[in-house]
């Protein structure tokens, strides 16, 4: 539904009428904009690496593994949770949960960071900032 809302903005931002039967992808060509579902799933990926740099006991990390104790099911669809939200972002990067969490807890003894958490402009400016050091 944000891409809708994304892309008739652009569309109104370039003049483009509805007449001129311009695609979706020719309109984000033209914008050179990324969709915004995947910048909130990077957002959201990059949020998650934060907080599995916390240690264990914050609640921030003992809320990514919480599990609810009441196991009754409600009337109806199951609620859609963050963590069910993360491990579909995962899921589409090819990597299990238990994996994204090892890396990131071993990515805080290194000086490296997991890939799958950060986005290309981290990665860049901690290798630039890594080499630096190196050379100094």
């Amino acid at each position: 539904m944000i891409d809708v809302f994304h892309r008739r903005c652009l569309r109104s931002i370039l003049g483009i009428s509805w007449r001129d039967h311009v695609t979706n992808d020719e309109v984000m060509a033209r914008s050179e904009q990324i969709a915004l579902h995947d910048t909130v799933a990077n957002r959201r990926r990059r949020f998650v690496g934060n907080i599995l740099r916390l240690p264990t006991t914050r609640p921030a990390s003992l809320a990514l593994e919480w599990k609810s104790e009441d196991d009754r099911r409600m009337v109806g669809r199951p609620k859609r949770t963050w963590q069910d939200t993360l491990e579909e972002d995962l899921d589409i990067l090819g990597v299990v949960w238990s994996d994204a969490i090892d890396c990131q807890r071993s990515c805080q003894i290194e000086t490296t960071r997991c890939p799958m958490f950060c986005s290309e402009r981290e990665e860049l400016s901690l290798s630039l900032s890594i080499g630096l050091t190196k050379r100094i």
